[in-house]
């Protein structure tokens, strides 16, 4: 058993329950508008929805959350740098004017992935608190 099994997780089963069926109806819809994700964004995703099915096979909350929590993780990771490289492809309008479409993706992908950072810097901070709080419950 690894050491993360004994440290608390992020949300409990049924959390991760809606979280992976959110992220299926968020899937769903761009889909619908005909967006296409990345290849490994789309392997983050099948890895979450595959997970959260598997979770919900079980009927319980006794299970692990290390399998939800990986497949998130990877999944958050994927759109932190499908959102890194709208950024970077965008970041020349010093020496080449964007047109109003590339502008606005510019600034749409640069606000979400500020949002992403401060979600990500309050989950760190949080599981860390978690941690502290687990060693000094096992004290």
């Amino acid at each position: 058993m690894g050491k993360a099994a004994f440290l608390a997780r992020r949300l409990p089963p049924t959390g991760c329950i809606v979280a992976g069926t959110k992220l299926a109806a968020h899937r769903e819809a761009l889909k619908s508008k005909k967006i296409k994700l990345a290849a490994k964004v789309e392997a983050a995703i099948q890895s979450v929805l595959a997970a959260t099915e598997s979770l919900e096979a079980l009927g319980s909350t006794d299970a692990t959350m290390m399998e939800i929590d990986r497949g998130a993780d990877r999944c958050i990771g994927a759109f932190s740098s499908q959102l890194d490289s709208i950024a970077r492809a965008f970041d020349h309008d010093g020496i080449l004017p964007l047109s109003d479409e590339e502008a606005i993706q510019a600034s749409m992908s640069a606000s979400v992935s500020h949002v992403a950072s401060g979600l990500r810097a309050h989950d760190a901070a949080q599981s860390a608190h978690e941690r502290e709080s687990s060693i000094a419950e096992a004290r």
